[in-house]
């Protein structure tokens, strides 16, 4: 742990610096630090330089107003005030906003976890992200997966041909995403799901199950694998069909390999298929809630 003189500041960091704090942090891949609201980092002497950051991006929607926060410091600093004093500035601000709650994404169990818990963050829920070969998860897939889908067939269709209002209400209904969130993704904009690699099970007009997929500097990412609550009791093979799906595309695309976030009591055999496949746990991560008290002009506070 580092000495209790050595000298450190948080501070905004400077636009030359953007590039590297996006290859170095944990941070969404989703957020554009270019565009988000505030950013923040621990700059300290000598070699390392910035050891934690900071981004607070608050939502403009007019319902259920929530800013994310990404916090991400240096295991070396986690413990140092340093780090409590980021995450301090961080919810300073989000109580000036005009956002309701805070919301952000941390190791399960860790220093980071504690000290936002300590802050009045409670645990929403909990993921698992595994990396997986897209060759071995395929071939795993065609080998069991041809044989039980033959015996209970499964129509898969591209998710453009499900309307958007119906992807909506199903990642709502399970908690997964909120309706602003779910879109396609644009050029230039940061987040939404990618057409190429999201599919549909069953009727179209109201899907059985759905995944959401997309993908970023060489990876496809598994965001979302849903059953639609609606139909509670569809078949297994459902899922199969999507991951089938998803990894043909991913591997029409020239992937190597898949990051797919596995919440906790909803895995659908993904677990297994990574497993089989030769997959690699990456982390074991919750979403934490900070509830933020309505302040007398109309913001919030924190509690």
């Amino acid at each position: 742990m580092p000495g209790p003189n050595e000298k450190w500041q948080v501070r905004t960091p400077w636009p030359d610096e953007l590039v590297r704090l996006a290859r170095h942090f944990k941070i969404d891949p989703r957020v554009d630090l270019k565009r988000c609201s505030w950013l923040w980092v621990i700059e300290v002497t000598a070699p390392e330089r910035i050891v934690g950051l900071a981004v607070l991006h608050e939502s403009t929607a007019t319902t259920n107003q929530e800013a994310h926060l990404t916090w991400d410091v240096r295991s070396a600093w986690q413990e140092h005030t340093a780090s409590e004093t980021l995450l301090d500035t961080a919810l300073k601000q989000a109580g000036l906003s005009t956002a309701q709650r805070v919301m952000t994404t941390l190791p399960a169990d860790g220093i980071l976890s504690k000290l936002a818990m300590q802050r009045g963050f409670t645990e929403h829920s909990r993921q698992e992200v595994w990396r997986i070969p897209v060759a071995a998860a395929l071939a795993h897939l065609n080998d069991r997966g041809s044989e039980v889908l033959a015996h209970i067939p499964v129509d898969v269709s591209p998710i453009h041909r499900t309307p958007l209002d119906q992807i909506r209400k199903i990642c709502s209904e399970t908690k997964l995403l909120l309706p602003r969130q779910v879109r396609p993704s644009a050029p230039g904009v940061s987040g939404g799901f990618d057409p190429q690699l999201s599919f549909s099970a069953g009727d179209p007009a109201n899907p059985d199950a759905i995944l959401l997929g997309r993908e970023q500097s060489g990876t496809a990412y598994l965001e979302i694998l849903a059953r639609n609550p609606e139909t509670p009791n569809m078949h297994f093979t459902g899922m199969i069909a999507l991951l089938r799906a998803f990894f043909q595309a991913t591997a029409a695309l020239g992937l190597d390999e898949a990051t797919c976030a596995v919440r906790s009591g909803s895995n659908f055999g993904l677990v297994p298929l990574a497993r089989r496949a030769g997959g690699q746990r990456q982390e074991s991560a919750a979403l934490f809630q900070l509830d933020l008290a309505p302040r007398n002009d109309g913001a919030a506070d924190v509690k």
